[in-house]
């Protein structure tokens, strides 16, 4: 869509959208460093905060690719943004004061049916721009999508520690209502083209590049699932981590992904190529989970915490290269969708698999689990991206 108004009048809706996007994660992360400690505050196994952590990225594997073909067979994109931040305000509020930690799971799918929303939404946002600044455009939202997350946990904990549990829950439910109320205020025109078919869709499981970036992403999603925005704030709070602390180790993990998915995308990959760039990625953050048991400090865990999100940030936005390197142009999007679907397998799974080696062999063996999958990962990466194309391959077409 190309909003067909004045000037003034279409700096305003992307002005508006801007703020959209950074509701839209505030209202789910702000919460994210004292969740898996709350849950156990209030007598949560680890296993159930497992499953509590695992049911986020649940809901986006159910639902991604179902909402992307629905939005565009109606059409349409601002009513499913407006149900995700209810669905968002509906679970802070159930999580932070419906006394069940068991109830917790069920609430905390609702804001992954909320973050499922953002394919839509970044096609939205998009689509308010002329083709040629796409790019520039989608940089813009990816800059907003990690300052606010980095912000939202670096926040969270300092306003639990200030207001107590309960408060990132209440916050997180009003900046969704924040967002909900611009979201509006926002003029949408139906989108151009043609939806994908349900064929497309089964068709990119065939293609062999894009399934073997897939399955690695999976991987590499559980790592963080397993221990950043899990079980690592439990062993911090074991270490004696105040609430502010939590947010720190949070951001440790947010800070260095961002600056190194930054370095390996216009440094590291021109240079070495994708494959070299995943490796790395992965021999990172199985580095920092293989020390993670022997940290006897919460500073001491934050610095293994920067070297998983270092590693997380060389890998990942490589491998999203690669998912569309060897797609013809007009199936690119459809192959993001099965991209984003398929990896948010690691969402679900990775926290399942945690919470039962938690349960069963004690909370060291949560980060031994996740370091040994992202060995698995650069073994399959070593094996399997041999010869991929590199960003440079992917940009040229």
């Amino acid at each position: 869509m190309h909003v067909a108004t004045s000037a003034p009048s279409d700096r305003s809706q992307r002005l508006r959208l801007y703020m959209v996007i950074v509701f839209f994660w505030a209202s789910v992360y702000v919460f994210v460093p004292i969740m898996a400690p709350y849950a156990e505050h209030r007598g949560a196994s680890l296993q159930t905060v497992g499953w509590l952590v695992s049911a986020y990225g649940l809901a986006q594997l159910i639902l991604r690719i179902p909402l992307g073909v629905w939005s565009d067979s109606l059409r349409t994109r601002r009513p499913f943004i407006l149900v995700g931040f209810l669905a968002s305000f509906i679970g802070a509020i159930g999580m932070g004061f419906i006394d069940s930690a068991t109830a917790m799971i069920f609430f905390r799918g609702l804001t992954g049916v909320c973050a499922s929303m953002w394919v839509l939404l970044s096609v939205w946002y998009a689509s308010h721009f002329d083709p040629a600044q796409t790019g520039k455009a989608m940089g813009l939202a990816m800059m907003l999508t990690n300052s606010t997350q980095l912000a939202a946990n670096l926040s969270g904990g300092a306003i639990a520690d200030i207001w107590g549990w309960q408060a990132p829950f209440l916050c997180a439910a009003l900046l969704a209502l924040c967002g909900f109320a611009i979201t509006r205020t926002l003029d949408e025109s139906p989108p151009s083209g043609s939806p994908p078919k349900l064929r497309d869709l089964l068709h990119m499981g065939k293609e062999p590049q894009l399934l073997t970036v897939s399955l690695l992403a999976a991987l590499l999603q559980a790592v963080p699932y397993m221990s950043v925005y899990g079980f690592t704030s439990v062993y911090a709070t074991e270490l004696g981590a105040t609430k502010t602390q939590l947010g720190l180790v949070t951001f440790a993990a947010g800070l260095p992904n961002a600056v190194f998915a930054y370095i390996g995308g216009t440094v590291l990959v021109p240079r070495l190529g994708s494959r070299h760039v995943v490796l790395a990625g992965f021999f990172v953050a199985m580095l920092g989970l293989a020390l993670f048991p022997y940290a006897d400090s919460v500073w001491v865990l934050l610095a293994f915490q920067m070297l998983v999100g270092a590693g997380m940030g060389l890998a990942f936005p490589a491998l999203m290269a690669l998912s569309i390197a060897a797609v013809p142009e007009e199936r690119r999007a459809t192959a993001m969708g099965f991209f984003q679907s398929l990896y948010s397998l690691g969402m679900f799974g990775g926290p399942v698999l945690g919470g039962a080696l938690g349960q069963h062999l004690g909370l060291t063996a949560v980060f031994s689990g996740a370091a040994v999958i992202a060995g698995i990962g650069f073994v399959g990466a070593a094996v399997f991206l041999h010869g991929q194309p590199s960003f440079g391959a992917a940009r040229a077409g």
